[in-house]
C-alpha cells in the first residue's frame, strides 16, 4: 500500500493564499457577529423580564366570578408563570367593593386546574378541587377554615372534576374515572353522597326556576350573537338578577365604511318582557351581578354599582373601582 504521505506537494500560488486568508477572515467575522447577536438577544431578554417584573399587573385579571352576600369571589390571575411575575397565578380571592382583595386559597398551596370550572361558592362555603390531592375542599367563609369535603380516587392520570351545579342544598360535579364518566351529587352542608350516576341529573337538564339558565330557556333566547329584527345584534354574554336580565346590543357604526360596532347595555324584566336602556356605551364582556353590584370582566375586571330610577328600573352604572 502506498504511503498516504508519499505524494508530491504543490506550492500554493499567491492568489490561493489570499483566497484562503479571506475565507478565514469571513469565518472569523461571522463568528464575532453571531456572538454579538447572542449577547444582544440575552441582554434584551433580561431587560424584557425585568420590565415585566416591574410593570406586572397586581389586579385580579378578567375571569368572571360569583357574588355571595355582596362579596365577589373570583380566581385571580391566569396564564403562565414568568420570572418576577406577580399577577399569575394568584388563587381564589374575595373582593368587597372599595376594599383590597383578599387571597383565600393560594395557587401556591393548592393545584387549581382553572381550565375547567373547579370551584364555586354559596352560603355553605367556598368549594374547590385540588388536582394534586384529588380532594374536594370546603372553606368556611366566616372562619376561613379549610376542610376536606370529598376525596376522589387517586388515578393516573388524575380525574378531571367539573363543577356543574350548586344551590344551598346540593353540589353536583362530573368527573372521569377512565373509562367511565360519572355525575356525583353531594349534600353541600354535610358532604353526604346523595347520588352517583352516569346519567345527567335533572338539575342539569331542567334548570332551576329563577336562574339565568332557566330564563334563557323559558324565553327561548339565542345562544351566541344573532340578528334580531334585522337591525341589531344580541351579544352572548348575559347576567341575571331576578327579575332583571341584562344583555348587550351591538349596532354597526353609522359610517358603513367603518367596520366597528357600538355596544349598549340593556335590561329585560323577565316577568313583563319590557326592555330598557341601562348604559349607552359598554364593552361586550362577561357580566356578573346580584342586582346591586355589577362586574364587567374582560382583560381586567371593573366594579360598578347599579343605579335605579324612581320606578325601580335599572338606569345606569356608577364606577366604583377599575381593575380590581
Amino acid at each position: 500500500m502506498r504511503d498516504p504521505f508519499d505524494y508530491p506537494l504543490e506550492p500554493m500560488t499567491h492568489e490561493q493564499v489570499q483566497d484562503q486568508q479571506k475565507e478565514r477572515k469571513a469565518r472569523s467575522s461571522w463568528l464575532v457577529t453571531g456572538t454579538i447577536i447572542l449577547l444582544v438577544a440575552f441582554v434584551l431578554f433580561g431587560a424584557i423580564m425585568l420590565w415585566m417584573g416591574k410593570t406586572s399587573q397586581e389586579d385580579l385579571g378578567g375571569e368572571p366570578g360569583a357574588i355571595q352576600d355582596g362579596v365577589y369571589y373570583v380566581y385571580g390571575g391566569s396564564g403562565f408563570v414568568l420570572p418576577n411575575e406577580i399577577r399569575v397565578p394568584i388563587g381564589l380571592c374575595a373582593y368587597i367593593p372599595g376594599q383590597e382583595p383578599e387571597v383565600l386559597v393560594s395557587a401556591e398551596d393548592y393545584s387549581l386546574n382553572t381550565i375547567f370550572p373547579c370551584w364555586d361558592v354559596n352560603a355553605q362555603g367556598l368549594f374547590f378541587f385540588d388536582q394534586n390531592t384529588c380532594i374536594l375542599y370546603r372553606m368556611d367563609l366566616d372562619t376561613r377554615e379549610i376542610t376536606s369535603f370529598y376525596a376522589f380516587p387517586e388515578t393516573d392520570p388524575a380525574p378531571v372534576v367539573f363543577f356543574q351545579y350548586l344551590d344551598e342544598e346540593r353540589l353536583i360535579v362530573s368527573y372521569n374515572l377512565d373509562p367511565a364518566y360519572y355525575y356525583l351529587t353531594l349534600d353541600c352542608r354535610t358532604g353526604e353522597v346523595l347520588a352517583k350516576q352516569k346519567e345527567k341529573p335533572p338539575e342539569l337538564t331542567e334548570p332551576l326556576e329563577g336562574t339565568l339558565a332557566y330564563e334563557v330557556q323559558r324565553l327561548a333566547l339565542p345562544e351566541g350573537t344573532v340578528m334580531e329584527n334585522g337591525e341589531e345584534n344580541w351579544y352572548a354574554y348575559l347576567a341575571f338578577a331576578d327579575p332583571w336580565l341584562f344583555y348587550v346590543k351591538q349596532f354597526p357604526d353609522e359610517n358603513p365604511a367603518i367596520a366597528a360596532y357600538h355596544s349598549q347595555l340593556w335590561v329585560m324584566n323577565v316577568e313583563t318582557e319590557e326592555r330598557y336602556l341601562v348604559q349607552d356605551k359598554i364593552e361586550p364582556y362577561h357580566m356578573v351581578t346580584d342586582g346591586n353590584w355589577f362586574y364587567i370582566c374582560g382583560g381586567d375586571t371593573d366594579c360598578y354599582q347599579l343605579e335605579y330610577n324612581d320606578q325601580g328600573i335599572p338606569c345606569g352604572l356608577t364606577l366604583i373601582e377599575e381593575k380590581i
